[in-house]
């Protein structure tokens, strides 16, 4: 009876799965919000408060002007990551006017990656309060986040390359699943590829 117990065990080991092995090494750096005053410094020497807004006095022909938002965004966050291979990936904060076509098929997992980066950060930044179009809060407040120019690395796996898509599995990600991203059409991994899929076809 032990001896059959102990071939189970082996057998059991033998058919379970060997663990996945992350074999490349990935980097990203983060870009914060850049902010820019629509007034000028002679403007901005003379506001005012009054309850929640900051206004600007009374001119010799307009009456106060009085707003919350007296900064423009010139440049939204974002995250550059950078693969082994040299592709890059530029993940873009949430609710930016444009559309981030960089993420390939399956941008789920870098998003994840960038948010579980931000999460990992319990510093202090000051940044943007809640814009309304391009325009911020009068004074930035500060927000939990990544600093700029902040950097890490992660690891990551790859899977199959088909006709220029590239699978990517990235370590503490496994719930999501594989990804997928673009790879650039001169990259010498995509040129043997696409000699591949001719030479099949």
């Amino acid at each position: 009876m032990r001896t059959l117990i102990m071939l189970l065990i082996l057998v059991g080991q033998a058919l379970a799965a060997p663990p996945k092995k992350y074999d490349h090494a990935g980097r990203m750096e983060y870009h914060a919000r850049v902010l820019e005053s629509i007034l000028s410094d002679a403007e901005r020497s003379t506001l005012y408060e009054v309850g929640e807004f900051t206004c600007l006095p009374a001119g010799r022909d307009s009456a106060p002007q009085c707003s919350k938002n007296w900064y423009k965004v010139t440049q939204y966050s974002y995250t550059e990551i950078v693969l082994e291979d040299g592709e890059t990936i530029k993940v873009h904060e949430s609710g930016q006017d444009a559309v981030d076509d960089e993420l390939g098929l399956d941008g789920l997992v870098f998003e994840r990656l960038t948010l579980a980066w931000q999460k990992s950060f319990d510093s202090q930044l000051m940044q943007m309060s809640p814009c309304h179009g391009s325009f911020c809060a009068a004074e930035p407040k500060p927000m939990q986040s990544i600093p700029d120019g902040a950097t890490a690395e992660f690891r990551y796996r790859l899977g199959k390359l088909r006709h220029g898509i590239q699978e990517i599995e990235i370590e503490g990600l496994e719930r999501l699943g594989p990804g997928a991203y673009r790879v650039s059409a001169g990259s010498p991994r995509r040129c043997a590829n696409d000699q591949n899929n001719e030479a099949e076809a």
